[in-house]
């Protein structure tokens, strides 16, 4: 789900953004979940080289408020939006906006992901910017994959609609990114809810076993068909 997240974000921010210098830096699980010291250190270290005016988190950050303290404390004027679906012991109170389906206030269904919420930020700012909702389709997949392999309430029709629509789309041939992954994963004439859980999970979140986070989020990234089937033949050999 974290890696999912980072990814909807990354791409969705980049297309709202445009030329705006943007950077995302993913946490790896070796050095503890959340906002742990060793990734406030990296964001620092990059503020310092260049100075960060907004960070947004995706899939972690409910907990962590002395973590945001300590950047707020050390990279001057930056802002901090908050998304996250994790189960809220106190509120972050330093914080510019919080979005989790777990706030007492919050109007959407509990079990949603990470990278769900992630994708609503993007929806609700592509509606006030009036950008072309159309970019936002090929970030539905991740969304999708990310409610089955982080076993989110499937008996949800909110889950139900966002899987049956990535299913739709990665289907459709619209991008050939998936048709990439269904090749070289050895995927049948059409993608199920299955290989969600089983083939395409498993790829994924492997990173965070062998301590390749990085090269996961680069193959979810990469848009280069030939670089991207390299990708995949080197997350094929860290899953196994």
């Amino acid at each position: 789900d974290g890696i999912t997240s980072a990814v909807t974000l990354t791409k969705g921010i980049k297309n709202i953004l445009k030329n705006k210098n943007t950077s995302t830096i993913v946490n790896k699980r070796k050095d503890g979940n959340g906002f742990n010291k060793k990734l406030v250190r990296r964001i620092i270290d990059l503020h310092e080289d260049n100075p960060i005016d907004l960070i947004i988190t995706s899939d972690h950050g409910s907990n962590d408020n002395d973590a945001f303290l300590l950047l707020k404390e050390k990279c001057n004027n930056v802002k901090i939006i908050l998304t996250d679906h994790h189960t809220i012991s106190k509120y972050p109170e330093c914080v510019e906006v919080f979005i989790n389906p777990m706030r007492e206030d919050s109007m959407y269904p509990k079990s949603i992901s990470g990278c769900a919420t992630a994708f609503l930020l993007l929806v609700k700012t592509f509606e006030l910017k009036k950008l072309n909702h159309k970019a936002l389709y090929e970030l539905v997949p991740d969304v999708g994959i990310s409610t089955v392999t982080d076993c989110m309430d499937m008996n949800l029709p909110y889950n139900q609609f966002l899987v049956e629509m990535a299913l739709r789309i990665m289907n459709s041939e619209r991008y050939v990114y998936w048709h990439i992954f269904k090749i070289k994963l050895g995927i049948g004439i059409l993608y199920t809810i299955k290989d969600f859980g089983f083939t395409l999970g498993p790829l994924f979140n492997c990173g965070n076993v062998v301590n390749e986070e990085e090269h996961i989020f680069k193959m979810l990234m990469e848009n280069d068909v030939d670089k991207l089937a390299t990708h995949i033949s080197v997350g094929i050999q860290l899953n196994k």
